[in-house]
C-alpha cells in the first residue's frame, strides 16, 4: 500500500497535490513513508507544476511525526540510517523550487509540525493542533524545528515556545505559526482559490 499519493488539479494540471495517507497511525511516518514523501517531491521538482499542496487524507491528523513503534526495533546504526532518511525528506521539501502550501487539519506534532514548517505557507483548520512534544522529555526537535520556528516567528518567541510548548489549537495561536486559519471546508477552498488566483467562495463550513 502506498503511503503517499500525488495528483494534479487546476485547469492545466499545474497544481500538484501530495497527500499523506497512513491514517491508521495518524500519518506517523516510518522509513518507507519518508522515502515515498521524498520521492513524491523529487518527482515534481522539475515538472510544470507551479505550486504543490501538502495535505492529508485524514481530517484527524496532518502528521503526528515519526513512527516510534518502528524505531523501537532498530539498532543504533539502523536508527542513524533512518534519521538520515528523515533529514533527506525534510531537506527535499525545503529545497523545492515551487512554493509549498501545507494544508493542516488535526494533529501536526513533532516531525509532522516540522514538515509543515518546512513548507512556504501553512493554512490551518480551526481543529489543527500543533506541538513539539519531544521537548517535554528534554529532546530537541530532530527535524530542524528550533531553527524553523525561529525563522517563522522570531528567536525570542521560538525560545519561549520550545521551553513552554503545549499542544495548541490553531485559533489559540494567534496566527504566529501559520498564514491563514479557516473552517475545514473553507480551508480547502481557500487553498485552491489561492493557487488558482481567484476569489474564494467561502460557505462557513
Amino acid at each position: 500500500m502506498a503511503y503517499v499519493e500525488t495528483t494534479r488539479m487546476g485547469g492545466e494540471g499545474t497544481v500538484a497535490v501530495v497527500t499523506l495517507n497512513r491514517p491508521e497511525t495518524r500519518n506517523a511516518f516510518n522509513s518507507q513513508m519518508a522515502m515515498e514523501i521524498d520521492e513524491a517531491f523529487r518527482s515534481l521538482a522539475d515538472t510544470d507544476a507551479r505550486v504543490v499542496i501538502l495535505t492529508s487524507s485524514s481530517e484527524h491528523a496532518f502528521c503526528s511525526g515519526a513512527d516510534l513503534k518502528e524505531r523501537l526495533g532498530l539498532s543504533e546504526a539502523e536508527w542513524r540510517a533512518q534519521h538520515e532518511k528523515f533529514e533527506q525528506m525534510f531537506n527535499t521539501i525545503a529545497d523545492m523550487p515551487q512554493p509549498i502550501i501545507a494544508e493542516v487539519d488535526g494533529f501536526a506534532l513533532a516531525g509532522g509540525f516540522e514538515m509543515a514548517l518546512n513548507c512556504d505557507f501553512m493554512v490551518a483548520a480551526e481543529t489543527a493542533m500543533f506541538g513539539l512534544p519531544e521537548v517535554t522529555r528534554g529532546i530537541m526537535p530532530g527535524g530542524g524545528g528550533s531553527r524553523l520556528l525561529a525563522r517563522r516567528i522570531g528567536v525570542h518567541q521560538a525560545v519561549d515556545t520550545l521551553f513552554n510548548m503545549e499542544h495548541n489549537q490553531a485559533r489559540k495561536l494567534e496566527m504566529i505559526y501559520y498564514d491563514k486559519c479557516l473552517d475545514t471546508r473553507d480551508r480547502e477552498e481557500g487553498v485552491r482559490a489561492f493557487v488558482e488566483k481567484r476569489t474564494p467562495r467561502f460557505i462557513g463550513q
